[in-house]
């Protein structure tokens, strides 16, 4: 008899297993993923110090730390802000982030990119697990958690979520609204040009939406 009980959330199957007592959820696209994932989870436990003491260091003091010392320099300045913006955003607002590393389950992350793929475009999804999965795996590597929970979590795919029959496209502005953004951009106070500009930055923001610039790019530019 298979272990477990077998149930369907949304586009992902769910099996639901005790383990010394305690509930476990193991996601995968079909059944046999998700036993799978249990086998998986189970090995590494047996490899487990079960007297270890993980970390009781918040999610986000650690990430953000992680961001400093791997992340901050070593990556375009145009990326870092990327990461920087996601994490800020979407990361720690969250329930999870101020979870303590060691308390972290599979079901927390998985609830938590469930709810991320649900509000946002699949970029935003694909931007959040590139902070936390590598940022997981540096943690099992200096024992501060015991697995990387992101290892048992399935991504969804954005058109089954939101019901999209189509990928989405990134919006974009017409002639019409772009003359006006620039229009308002370059404007002076007053009524003489020798007035001063309305926007101490217009010229950049002109730049910004004519190339498709991102603003560490206009940043780094020289003369």
């Amino acid at each position: 008899m298979k272990e477990g009980s077998i149930r369907t959330r949304g586009n992902k199957i769910e099996l639901r297993v005790r383990i010394n007592g305690k509930q476990y959820s193991f996601y995968g696209k079909n059944e046999a993923e998700a036993r799978r994932k249990l086998r998986e989870y189970r090995k590494k436990v047996s490899n487990m110090d079960n007297n270890e003491e993980y970390s009781k260091e918040r999610l986000s003091g650690y990430i953000e730390n992680w961001m400093l010392l791997y992340k901050f320099g070593k990556i375009k300045d145009s990326s870092y802000d990327i990461l920087e913006r996601v994490y800020t955003n979407q990361i720690k607002p969250s329930r999870i982030a101020q979870k303590k590393l060691k308390d972290i389950t599979i079901d927390d992350i998985q609830l938590f990119i469930d709810d991320i793929a649900a509000k946002y475009s699949e970029s935003i999804v694909k931007k959040t697990v590139e902070i936390l999965s590598p940022a997981f795996k540096r943690a099992v590597v200096e024992k501060k958690m015991g697995f990387n929970p992101l290892d048992f979590v399935v991504i969804p795919r954005k058109n089954i979520i939101v019901g999209l029959e189509v990928d989405e496209k990134e919006p974009s502005y017409t002639e019409d609204e772009v003359d006006k953004i620039t229009e308002s951009c370059m404007g002076f106070y007053g009524t003489s040009t020798r007035n001063t500009n309305r926007f101490r930055y217009a010229p950049a923001y002109v730049l910004l939406l004519n190339t498709g610039m991102r603003v560490g790019e206009i940043a780094a530019l020289t003369w």
